[in-house]
């Protein structure tokens, strides 16, 4: 009998450790069946997926996050919260987008790009062929616009917005209401 209670205190410890590494801390879901037919990554049941979206077997797709036409969300990425991403978009390697951000890309052949380990989050709006690489982070109430590449470690955020053909490297910071 007490071999019984030790085993039953046993599964119950590793159970936090077992949710843990499930997709979406352990929300319920399935996985996304790509454009090609290839068994792709988690999608919690409360998000919502575009049949048109790619998603590797890695990557999950969390909470209320919502995708809308050829998203791709590969490897590891994670798309969570309420975030809205629309168009062209490829999230990759360990990035995350999560809170309420929004990324629209209707240009057509060029991707926005958000890579490594980059983070956009809070309410970043982020609109048309942008890079975001490295540990860089978008967050707050910034907005970013057309062609802008934020590279290294750079963070954007307050109401700093961004337009054109601007490029942050190294470890810039941008937090300000200013135009650039």
């Amino acid at each position: 009998m007490n071999k019984s209670y030790l085993g039953m205190a046993l599964c119950l410890l590793t159970l936090p450790a077992y949710s843990m590494t499930r997709p979406c801390e352990g929300a319920p879901g399935a996985q996304h069946t790509n454009p090609d037919t290839s068994i792709g990554g988690f999608v919690a049941s409360s998000a919502s997926v575009s049949a048109l979206a790619t998603l590797s077997v890695d990557a999950q797709v969390c909470d209320f996050a919502l995708l809308k036409g050829a998203v791709k969300v590969m490897d590891q990425a994670i798309v969570s919260g309420r975030a809205n991403l629309s168009g062209n978009i490829a999230v990759s390697g360990d990035a995350r987008v999560y809170g309420d951000a929004n990324l629209i890309n209707s240009d057509v052949g060029a991707d926005m790009q958000i890579m490594d380990d980059a983070l956009i989050y809070g309410n970043a709006y982020l609109n048309g062929s942008i890079t975001v690489t490295g540990t860089s982070a978008i967050f707050g109430n910034a907005r970013l616009h057309d062609f802008v590449q934020v590279h290294g470690s750079s963070r954007v955020c307050g109401s700093a917005s961004l337009f054109d053909d601007v490029v942050l490297t190294d470890d810039t910071t941008n937090c300000s209401a200013k135009k650039l």
